[in-house]
């Protein structure tokens, strides 16, 4: 079981109270969020999390003071926490205002969330009128070679606001990123419920490390005049 002093943990022999997660830099907040674990559970954790978001949204919007005084969870428990938060606040911040103009752009915006993942999972992320990132969403987790995406769940959140556009981008863990049948078939139904709603489907990317498939410059899909 992972443990740390409260109401703060000890970095570099110095305690860190909640009042100060904002000041430590990205590579300690990672350090202090998986501390004592080990890369399975690390892997499983995050797959864990993943299944869960969906369902549990409003729960990334209590505060420390609150799981504590409210939900009666640990002050360990809780502070650990306050660093997820910092973390997600700081991925939001940056990423606010980016133009997505390329595949490159997906791959670079959405890689991240890929890495060190033995299971599939499928994102979508949405574009305003001026290529401006809305929104990144994972809207399944899957196994370690298939993944199966429900069609409310991929245009759930290109419903809200002004979303013009939208990209798929799932990973392949254990293959190679040619796409499979399956997933040549699911985007083209994608793309023409897209057309339908009047959302358009821009591109599908496969991921895999460092690498990533575009099915938009692979063909798959219409070329436009402008990415």
């Amino acid at each position: 079981m992972y443990k740390t002093p409260h109401p703060g943990l000890v970095h570099k022999k110095k305690r860190v109270d909640f009042s100060e997660i904002s000041q430590l830099s990205d590579t300690q907040l990672w350090g202090l969020f998986w501390k004592g674990k080990s890369d399975a559970e690390i892997a499983e954790s995050e797959k864990e999390y993943l299944e869960r978001v969906g369902r549990q949204g409003s729960f990334l919007t209590v505060s420390a003071k609150q799981l504590v005084e409210e939900f009666h969870f640990p002050k360990s428990r809780a502070f650990l926490w306050e660093v997820f938060r910092e973390m997600a606040k700081r991925r939001v911040v940056k990423a606010k205002n980016k133009r997505i103009c390329s595949p490159h752009d997906i791959f670079e915006l959405s890689k991240g969330d890929f890495i060190g993942l033995k299971t599939e999972l499928c994102m979508v992320i949405g574009r305003g009128n001026e290529k401006e990132l809305l929104f990144t969403e994972t809207v399944s987790v899957g196994s370690r070679d298939a993944i199966r995406c429900e069609m409310r769940d991929i245009f759930r959140s290109c419903f809200v606001g002004d979303v013009v556009d939208f990209a798929l981008v799932h990973n392949h863990p254990t293959s190679l990123l040619a796409p499979s049948k399956e997933d040549l078939i699911y985007t083209q139904a994608v793309r023409e419920a897209g057309q339908i709603f009047g959302i358009q489907l821009i591109d599908h990317l496969i991921v895999q490390e460092e690498h990533y498939l575009s099915f938009y410059e692979m063909g798959y899909l219409p070329k436009r005049e402008n990415y």
